[in-house]
């Protein structure tokens, strides 16, 4: 293991892994590698979700190259790391998924951005976002990695999946005091934790921005085998956090943008045409419907 150097900042990995025994010693050898390479002060914490597959044995081999191992029941990835943040000692954090694999070469870029502005809470990058099938081939690469930096706003959090600057946790470096400012991830969610906690981040004007760097392969696995091949529950799981944190606009913006059943979209696209309308022919109406949407959003 590489010598920490007490000039720079801790950083530590957290890890939540539950039954990624095909996978998991790859995530845990970028991370190492990493530290070995690019960044010494990495600390990594894997928290085991009780796997049965053969996961914990494949942790362990990796010996005091982890820093925090724990194993045992959680109520999910979110859950998972929450705990793991914790137990961790660094002052920045990052998420870092099981079944992932990070691009080495980023941790000091990072670290020495968040030194540079120091108002920044929450810092992001890009993703490339690879659909893998059950034989371990992949199948197709969403270049995520076009998607531009900049600020994170609640409408950018409403584009994550189609244009903008949205991050992936999986590149996230928190500062520790944001969870101080609000919270953790909402263990509630099971898919997009991301999503919730991003719009919580920047209602409450906690700096979130976004580089322009690509520092991981965030993979699908379309066998199942992860959460994230649930498109229904991600769906409903959206719908919910843009009900809690979205104005109506941005509810009926989501609604329309997102596929649904046809007599849904037919409806929202009703709506939506009738607020272009208004936009076009009543501006000042629709900016009164706009500041009551918005004023409903911050007092809900």
């Amino acid at each position: 293991m590489s010598t920490a150097d007490s000039s720079l900042p801790m950083v530590s990995y957290i890890m939540p892994v539950y039954n990624r025994a095909n996978v998991v010693g790859q995530a845990i050898a970028g991370v190492i590698e990493e530290r070995r390479t690019n960044y010494p002060n990495i600390e990594l914490v894997v928290m085991d979700g009780g796997s049965t597959d053969g996961t914990v044995e494949i942790i362990q081999s990796f010996g005091d190259e982890i820093q925090v191992f724990h194993s045992g029941k959680d109520a999910g990835a979110a859950d998972a790391f929450n705990k793991g943040a914790h137990l961790a000692t660094g002052e920045i954090i990052r998420y870092v998924a099981g079944d992932d694999k990070i691009l080495v070469g980023h941790t000091r870029r990072m670290v020495e951005y968040l030194i540079e502005h120091p108002e920044i809470d929450l810092l992001g990058a890009r993703a490339n976002c690879i659909r893998m099938d059950s034989e371990g081939c992949s199948t197709t690469s969403v270049r995520h990695s076009q998607l531009r930096g900049g600020w994170m706003t609640p409408e950018e959090v409403l584009s994550w999946d189609r244009k903008g600057v949205f991050a992936y946790i999986e590149t996230w470096f928190f500062r520790r005091r944001i969870f101080q400012k609000i919270g953790y991830l909402d263990t509630k969610y099971r898919i997009c934790p991301d999503v919730d906690f991003a719009f919580r981040a920047v209602k409450a004007a906690c700096p979130f921005y976004v580089l322009a760097d690509t520092i991981v392969d965030k993979i699908f696995y379309t066998d199942g085998s992860n959460l994230v091949a649930n498109h229904a529950k991600g769906y409903a799981e959206l719908k919910d956090v843009v009900a809690r944190h979205g104005t109506a606009w941005q509810r009926l913006k989501f609604f329309y943008d997102f596929p649904a059943p046809l007599p849904s979209r037919i409806f929202w696209s009703f709506w939506l045409a009738i607020g272009r309308l208004l936009q076009q022919r009543r501006p000042s109406f629709y900016q009164s419907l706009q500041k009551f949407a918005r004023s409903g959003s911050r007092n809900g």
